[in-house]
């Protein structure tokens, strides 16, 4: 009986031993897996980080390259400005040279009217100038009164 008992104990042993193993060898292949997994994670990640490098890499040059645009771009909404206002500037000093068009266009006209007045007032004198000389002449015999009208009339 105790025989039987020992075998029984040494067949769950044995058994014992056996699932042991097997689960030794069970977790031997899942510690390598795992250790084959962390291996590539790591690598990964060393992949990861280089990349994390270089795109931080390239967002320095786009800072630097966005604060050279941004610098471009302020230099040109100052040359815009000031082009807008020199066109303000430009604008008013036109409208003040049309105020004084019109001004001088009214006084031209003023004075061309002027003109004519003054033309056709001449007119009428030397067309009575011309009238008085030739009674003048009728009515005068002395040379030097007709020489005289005649002077008066090539001064008109």
């Amino acid at each position: 009986r105790q025989r039987l008992a020992a075998e029984a104990t040494v067949l769950e042993l044995r058994s014992a031993v056996s699932e042991a193993t097997e689960a030794r060898g069970h977790d031997a292949q899942r510690v390598e897996e795992l250790t084959e997994q962390t291996a590539r994670m790591q690598a990964d990640l060393r992949n990861k980080d280089a990349l994390v490098e270089e795109l931080r890499g390239r967002l320095s040059e786009c800072d630097v390259q966005l604060a050279a645009f941004e610098g471009r771009v302020g230099k040109m909404d100052r040359e815009l400005r000031g082009a807008v206002e020199q066109g303000q500037a430009l604008k008013r000093e036109l409208q003040d040279v049309e105020g004084d068009a019109e001004e001088v266009r009214v006084a031209l006209l003023r004075k061309t009217r002027e003109l004519e007045e003054a033309h056709s007032r001449l007119s009428a004198a030397q067309s009575k100038l011309n009238s008085l000389t030739a009674r003048s002449a009728h009515n005068f015999t002395d040379s030097a009164t007709v020489d005289e009208l005649s002077q008066l009339r090539r001064a008109l």
